[in-house]
């Protein structure tokens, strides 16, 4: 009997810097709008995104990044590494210290997790930061990008009525985005994006 040999391991981070801006509201988001719904790191990050854990108190139990765990599960032999995630209810543009702040985190977490092969992000693809020049989500995928180097794979997924600009879409190897409103798929859809950014890393696509 052959025996094939076991797919080699990988370490995927996850995170998630999740807003969808008002343009047209005077009140800025804050970090504080973040710390009211969901703002997680580290080990509380990792508990809340298993199958017995709550991702998203109050509003869903099991959304993207419980999704793109249980597809690292199943694939068997990867480490995922959370990182921080941070979403908040729709409002006015975020406040760019917040962004700052919020967006530092993440990037710290990943500095310190390094290294990896793979990252997942879920984000939304309509933010707004004020002060800040195109699309906020562009600005992170493109540190994230520099931070990693171009071997690492990112794989990134968005609402389904992101504003998809090159920025948002060039810096990342894997793209997925929800499928129905109202959007009941969050877990799925991190499903996806980690079962294809796993497949990706693997070779088989």
């Amino acid at each position: 009997m052959i025996t094939m040999p076991s797919a080699r391991p990988i370490r995927i981070a996850y995170g998630r810097l999740f807003h969808e801006a008002n343009a047209y509201s005077p009140l800025p988001t804050t970090i504080e709008d973040f710390e009211r719904l969901h703002l997680l790191e580290g080990d509380a990050l990792e508990r809340a995104t298993t199958l017995r854990g709550v991702e998203l108190k109050s509003f869903m139990p099991h959304a993207e990044l419980t999704g793109f765990r249980q597809a690292a599960r199943l694939a068997g032999n990867v480490t995922t590494v959370p990182l921080a995630s941070a979403m908040a209810i729709p409002g006015g543009p975020l406040a760019r210290a917040s962004f700052d702040e919020l967006t530092a985190r993440l990037l710290a977490g990943l500095e310190a997790s390094m290294p990896v092969d793979g990252v997942y992000l879920a984000l939304h693809g309509s933010m707004q930061v004020e002060g800040l020049r195109g699309a906020p989500e562009a600005h992170l995928l493109r540190r994230v990008r520099a931070l990693v180097g171009e071997h690492v794979k990112i794989a990134v997924s968005y609402d389904l009525h992101a504003n998809l600009t090159d920025g948002l879409v060039d810096p990342v190897d894997v793209l997925v985005a929800y499928r129905t409103n109202p959007h009941w798929d969050l877990a799925p859809t991190g499903f996806r994006a980690g079962n294809r950014l796993i497949r990706a890393l693997r070779g088989s696509i």
